[in-house]
């Protein structure tokens, strides 16, 4: 079926509908933590989510990349999807025990390196897998065009690292290993109310088939290479703060950070209602599918242009109430939301298309 840049903007304000309970809970979360978390421990706590966010890049997030082009496939089939799911997360296990062993090397030989005790790095893997699954599990619902379910499922993640805080202003130890139990238990909620949101019909026990995954690992050999380069040009910056500042400076850098995801987490609202559409586009791409293309161009950059003048607006009032510890995060904030059209481009790009064996 044919959907136009009108279903696309409905679509999309669905999404951010559900989502906006997420945008409250970053926000109040960063403006709590200017608060009740110390610089140090944001940035400890921040550094932690960095090392998870280029571990899902290099080596999961691409698989589960994989489960809206092969789930979709199989749903226009008139299957559920299910089976391609089960063959993507049974990919991710072949994949991440060798990224835990790699990792707790790591940790054993430079742990100076590394914020917290053997606790932090098993919450730390813990993490790592629980949003391994939960990415999955969104590329699944965009495959069904369950998009409501997956605003509901981002915004209900957002809540852990909420709660975190606030139980470290209620007397909580304010250490990164409370916020870090706190991310993974949002994200718990939220793949429990995954689960409540697919169809009963698309709830299909499936066994992963070796065929679908060296499918998989054939689609996604390339991914892995351009996410790397993405995601670790998007996180080393804390990285070289933290190297040469130190942990303070990190963290206030971090919470600037942290209100930039908010921008971004809007992209990945319009990035899952498009993505089923350019997946469809791929195999027939023909003048027709081009114009539809630009109209998904012009439509995403109308709403940058009025968004973006008022994102910067709301940033100029922001950096005025900013507590001393935490003042200097406005002019980094600022830098940070006009990277926000080079995100939307990179989202427009569409997926490629999967290997045609034979």
């Amino acid at each position: 079926m044919t959907r136009t840049p009108s279903d696309l903007l409905r679509n999309w304000s669905s999404v951010l509908g559900y989502q906006a309970l997420g945008f409250i809970a970053m926000i109040v979360t960063s403006m709590l933590a200017t608060v009740a978390v110390p610089p140090r421990v944001f940035g400890d706590y921040y550094f932690l989510i960095s090392l998870i966010q280029v571990a899902l890049a290099i080596a999961l997030s691409w698989i589960a990349q994989a489960v809206a082009l092969f789930a979709r496939r199989e749903v226009q089939q008139d299957g559920s999807g299910s089976q391609a799911f089960a063959s993507a997360v049974a990919a991710q296990v072949l994949v991440f025990l060798p990224v835990v062993a790699m990792a707790w090397v790591a940790w054993q030989v430079a742990p100076q390196a590394f914020p917290g005790s053997n606790q932090t790095f098993m919450l730390l893997i813990t993490t790592l897998a629980l949003f391994a699954v939960l990415e999955s599990v969104s590329y699944a619902l965009q495959a069904m065009h369950r998009f409501e379910g997956i605003g509901m499922c981002t915004a209900l993640a957002k809540v852990g690292p909420l709660a975190a805080v606030l139980a470290v202003g209620a007397g909580a130890p304010a250490t990164a290993d409370v916020l870090l139990l706190g991310t993974a238990i949002g994200v718990v909620v939220a793949l429990a109310a995954a689960y409540r949101v697919v169809p009963a019909g698309y709830l299909v026990s499936s066994q992963p088939r070796w065929q679908t995954i060296a499918d998989i690992f054939a689609y996604g050999w390339r991914p892995p290479i351009a996410g790397a380069a993405a995601v670790v040009s998007s996180w080393m910056h804390i990285w070289f703060v933290r190297a040469y500042g130190g942990p303070a400076e990190a963290g206030v850098y971090a919470w600037a950070a942290s209100l930039h995801l908010v921008a971004a987490a809007a992209l990945m609202s319009l990035s899952s209602v498009m993505a089923p559409d350019l997946i469809d586009l791929a195999p027939k791409e023909d003048r027709k599918g081009a114009h539809r293309r630009l109209n998904q161009f012009q439509t995403a950059a109308a709403m940058l242009a009025i968004a973006l003048p008022a994102a910067m607006g709301c940033i100029r009032f922001l950096a005025i109430a900013l507590p001393t510890r935490y003042a200097a995060a406005g002019p980094v904030l600022a830098l940070l939301i006009a990277t926000v059209p080079a995100q939307l481009m990179t989202i427009l790009s569409g997926p490629p298309d999967a290997p045609t064996r034979t």
